[in-house]
């Protein structure tokens, strides 16, 4: 999972792919919310970033929007807040959330990606790693 932004997400989708409810969901948000960050990665991964939000941040954080999959389980998400201290430790955090994969084969991983089909693996011992 990886922070993007949104002229990456755009070039991401490719020419034509960007679905135009996602943009006019995106359009009718942004007035709402004074700070966004972009979001690329997993579905197990972004789930596993929303619990950590409610549980560090609270439900009250703001708002989250899911577009459109760029590959199998892989998408885009952006999350809207009025407080850039939210934002600031979301931003912090995506990179250091790994997430359990339990049915993995031959073993459980512990990895976080870092855009489709890239990955990198935990390493015990990294004290500044969210295992989730």
């Amino acid at each position: 999972m990886r922070t993007q932004t949104y002229t990456q997400m755009l070039k991401e989708y490719g020419e034509g792919y960007w679905d135009p409810g996602d943009e006019m969901e995106r359009n009718e948000t942004l007035p709402k919310y004074n700070y966004s960050l972009i979001v690329e990665g997993e579905y197990m991964e972004l789930d596993n970033l929303n619990k950590w939000i409610k549980k560090n941040i609270g439900e009250d954080y703001g708002e989250t929007i899911y577009y459109s999959k760029t590959g199998y389980d892989f998408c885009f998400i952006e999350i809207f807040s009025n407080h850039s201290d939210y934002i600031f430790k979301i931003e912090e955090a995506v990179p250091r959330i790994y997430s359990t994969y339990p049915n993995a084969h031959p073993k459980p991983l512990i990895e976080r990606s870092i855009g489709y089909d890239d990955h990198v693996k935990y390493k015990e011992g990294d004290e500044d790693a969210i295992v989730m």
